[in-house]
């Protein structure tokens, strides 16, 4: 009979994936202000993805070392995020980007941006609405709006960290200005703060670290389900990937200790545990606000368990609550860790970076009745409706609806859990995207899933992993739900510019070991002079330098003024020249009426525009330069 209900219900998931699919029913991917973009998939760009999960199932069900296992699961929880990202484009393009952008993500801007961190710090209640409004940054982040300053001082000390090591900071950090090279405000970015960037393009790496603590506190069926979650893979480089690794961290600290102050002799480390799941509480909600669900979550685990051990010795009550109240406290005072710290360092309360979050998040406006349903289906249609249905079942079967209410046989982490959503839905405190901003939710929900296959045989969990790995193909195929503010960076000169093929150089000459001058052409035509340059990029270039040109007239006297301009007219900086490629564009200059007749020359330079300071020029036998001399070009 089980088995049979099971069949029925990964069969309502599949006819669900396929109307999904064929976008039968649009309101299935949301209503009411918010919907998520449809696209049918370019199928062979699909079929990495496809291939992969395909692998990572069948090794799923053949392993059965236990440490490999974990490995395994580990390895799936990289590699399937990246082999999805293909179907969209180049992955680490796409990792970078995200976390790069003010739309994506936005911490990491907003850590590029800290000039004085103590100031930043003092200001930041001040600072959060800035970044809700366009034209106050180099890029709009809600994110940033409703974040505590947690992530963009850790943005800011890996910065200075990479910033204290140059060659580290320009092997990592020039390989990614490529991927927005075409953005002048973000190549005023240090190699090092490009650098720092990896933390977040690395963060299905983090989010993988997640499979261990599932392992322990679910077993095998819970940490296998963890690649295979929707929200997982689709928001990856998101930090919201890196929550549930803090979420369960907490939580295995706060359910040692409750075992642990049981015991006389265990009671001190007991103590311990839950001040550092207080701590880990702490951590998760000063990087983000949305985090702040976690207190409630253990609050009513903690509550739970104390109840039902006054229920089963009533004798000593007055023990229970006094216990409960001393947890209660030393949770407390771990949670208000790092908020003490700031609060210490800079003056700032707590309440005044939360209160500017919260009024800027509740701001947003969502009709009340469709919202208590939408969030809840967001975070059940990204969690994945297979482990879904399951984690419902295990709650359902815990209500003593048909039988006297007994607090023994409760499940704490089961009710915990569903009051929890309940008041964050009832309460109106979310503002849509659940599926994203509650993924540290998620762990409990597939172990709670995991606790409904316990009697049933393995076949049946079969059933269920490839039912959720179906649907999580039919999400990334047909869903776009992230995306930035980002054009495409261009990879070849403008070309609307005639050919010309320009002559090699006798020497050439290379400017701040960057880019060479290798070939030149030169045209004069009715009092103008047609300069060809034919350059080649040695290294990706780090800064879109100006080059500079003043004409030298035949008595040795500078024509003024002199022309300075971005390659291509800042259509093809040289950010985004590629090593070993050769880049030719042609200039004008006028020469005015009736010009004088004889030999002209030309006077070459590159600069930074922001500090005007002309590159070094080397030349094969010459001594060190800011300028070259190009001519004679005669004139008559």
């Amino acid at each position: 009979m089980r088995n049979r209900w099971l069949i029925g219900a990964m069969a309502a998931c599949l006819t669900f994936c396929a109307v999904l699919a064929l976008d039968w029913i649009p309101g299935l991917r949301g209503d009411f202000g918010w919907r998520w973009p449809y696209a049918v998939p370019d199928w062979p760009r699909l079929l990495p993805a496809a291939i992969t999960v395909m692998v990572y199932v069948f090794g799923v069900s053949r392993i059965r070392n236990m440490r490999l296992f974990v490995v395994w699961c580990m390895l799936g929880a990289i590699a399937i995020p990246i082999a999805c990202l293909y179907l969209l484009g180049d992955p680490l393009h796409l990792l970078a980007t995200r976390v790069l952008s003010g739309q994506a993500t936005g911490v990491h801007m907003a850590g590029a941006e800290i000039v004085d961190l103590g100031q930043m710090a003092r200001n930041w209640p001040q600072i959060m609405p800035t970044y809700y409004h366009p034209g106050n940054h180099p890029m709009m982040s809600v994110h940033v709006a409703l974040s505590p300053p947690g992530l963009p001082m850790f943005y800011y000390t890996l910065d200075r960290l990479f910033a204290a090591i140059p060659p580290l900071a320009n092997s990592l950090g020039l390989p990614l200005r490529y991927f927005q090279c075409q953005d002048y405000a973000m190549m005023n970015y240090s190699n090092a703060q490009f650098a720092s960037a990896w933390f977040g393009i690395l963060m299905p790496v983090w989010a993988a670290l997640a499979v261990i603590p599932l392992y322990r506190a679910g077993g095998k069926l819970v940490a296998s389900w963890w690649p295979l979650i929707p929200s997982l893979i689709l928001f990856a480089t998101t930090w919201n990937t890196f929550y549930p690794l803090l979420a369960l961290g907490a939580f295995l600290f706060l359910r040692a200790g409750l075992l642990d102050i049981v015991d006389q002799s265990r009671r001190k480390r007991g103590y311990l545990n839950i001040a550092a799941a207080g701590v880990v509480v702490s951590l998760a909600s000063f990087l983000n606000i949305s985090n702040l669900p976690l207190i409630a979550f253990l609050g009513l685990y903690g509550l739970i368990v104390f109840v039902q051990r006054w229920d089963a010795d009533r004798a000593n009550m007055r023990r229970t609550v006094i216990s409960g109240l001393i947890t209660g406290v030393i949770f407390a005072v771990g949670l208000l860790s790092l908020w003490a710290v700031y609060y210490l360092t800079s003056g700032v309360t707590p309440m005044a970076v939360v209160g500017t979050a919260l009024g800027l998040h509740l701001g947003f406006e969502r009709p009340y009745l469709p919202w208590v349903y939408l969030h809840l289906y967001d975070l059940a249609l990204f969690t994945g409706f297979p482990v879904i249905i399951l984690a419902l079942a295990a709650i359902w079967k815990n209500v003593p609806y048909r039988r006297a209410f007994d607090w023994q046989t409760l499940d704490p982490l089961g009710i915990a859990l569903i009051v929890t959503l309940i008041i964050l839905v009832i309460g109106n405190f979310a503002r849509g995207e659940t599926g994203r901003v509650w993924l540290f939710f998620v762990p409990f929900i597939l172990i709670l899933a995991a606790r409904q296959l316990d009697k049933l045989p393995p076949r049946s969990a079969m059933l269920v992993t490839i039912t959720q790995a179906i649907m999580l193909l039919t999400l990334v195929g047909f869903l776009r739900v992230l995306d930035t503010e980002f054009g495409t960076p261009p990879t070849a000169p403008p070309n609307d510019q005639a050919s010309v093929a320009t002559e090699a150089l006798p020497v050439s000459a290379t400017f701040a070991n960057s880019f060479t001058l290798i070939g030149e052409k030169v045209v004069t035509s009715d009092n103008n002079i047609y300069l060809t340059l034919t350059w080649r990029p040695d290294q990706q270039i780090a800064i879109p330098y100006y080059l500079s040109a003043l004409v030298v007239g035949p008595d040795g006297k500078a024509l003024p003024p002199a022309v300075d301009w971005q390659p291509f007219e800042t259509r093809f900086p040289m950010t985004c020249w590629k090593p070993g490629q050769t880049v030719t564009e042609t200039r004008q200059f006028a020469l005015g009426d009736k010009p004088p007749s004889g030999d002209y020359w030309i006077s070459l330079s590159a600069f930074d525009i922001r500090d005007k300071q002309r590159l070094s020029i080397v030349k094969s036998g010459s001594a060190p330069a800011d300028q070259i001399g190009l001519g004679p070009i005669p004139l008559h």
